[in-house]
């Protein structure tokens, strides 16, 4: 299954390497694993300026592991959390919901 080498809650350092579209998708992060990592747009400031760079190193926490190998995750540095806590999503089936 993908992502079973890593569990929901855990704490990964990673390296971002892709912002598509600043203030709109979210980021991609390498955390040296087969899965990729992802931070959600919801999950980062309103201001894409304050949005980690391609190169920035930082610590997440696996907020959810996708079918479609992406490990979905939230930064654990307070300069890069969004205004709203979303709070993790370990305890749903569906994160959708």
């Amino acid at each position: 299954m993908s992502g079973s080498h890593v569990a929901v809650g855990q704490r990964l350092t990673g390296t971002v390497v892709l912002v598509p579209r600043p203030g709109t998708i979210g980021v991609f992060v390498d955390l040296g694993l087969p899965d990729t990592g992802f931070v959600d747009v919801l999950r980062l400031p309103h201001d894409p300026d304050r949005w980690p760079r391609v190169g920035t190193v930082s610590t997440f926490e696996v907020v959810w592991i996708t079918d479609r190998r992406q490990i979905r995750l939230a930064p654990l540095d307070p300069a890069y959390r969004g205004p709203v806590d979303l709070g993790a999503v370990a305890d749903r089936a569906d994160p959708a919901q």
